[in-house]
């Protein structure tokens, strides 16, 4: 069985919709773009949970947001692999370039979610430990 209380317990604004032929429903905030109103639809389907952002987010990159990989949308078996792997040099690559982007992102008058600030604060302690470990090392 897919775990819809993990990726549910890791959104924002999660509210319950209409269950229509007795699949529960969904809408939350999307954790792929600074989202102010809910465009994420979250939907149990027999064995799996159906994603979908009516903003244009694709599923790898909502459920990479937080942290999640397709395990949490489709029932583990052995046949299940994940489609990918990221490797630490992946996720510090990513952290450098939230730091990157953080100044033209301020300057652009873009307001900042609270998902935005967390990515952030995270990017910042992975390359500190880097850098640490750099120097130690």
């Amino acid at each position: 069985m897919a775990d819809i209380d993990l990726l549910l317990s890791a959104l924002d604004g999660v509210k319950a919709t209409s269950t229509r032929d007795g699949h529960r429903r969904w809408m939350a905030l999307c954790p792929s773009h600074s989202d102010k109103g809910a465009s994420l639809s979250i939907r149990e389907s027999n064995d799996r949970v159906l994603i979908h952002c009516f903003a244009g987010c694709g599923a790898v990159d909502i459920l990479d947001s937080v942290g999640l990989d397709f395990g949490v949308l489709q029932p583990v078996s052995e046949n299940y692999r994940p489609l990918f792997k990221k490797s630490t040099d992946d996720t510090l690559a990513i952290a450098e370039s939230i730091i990157d982007l953080l100044p033209r992102t301020l300057a652009a008058g873009t307001r900042l979610s609270a998902k935005d600030k967390h990515d952030i604060i995270n990017a910042k302690i992975l390359i500190a430990r880097r850098n640490k470990q750099w120097e130690d090392g």
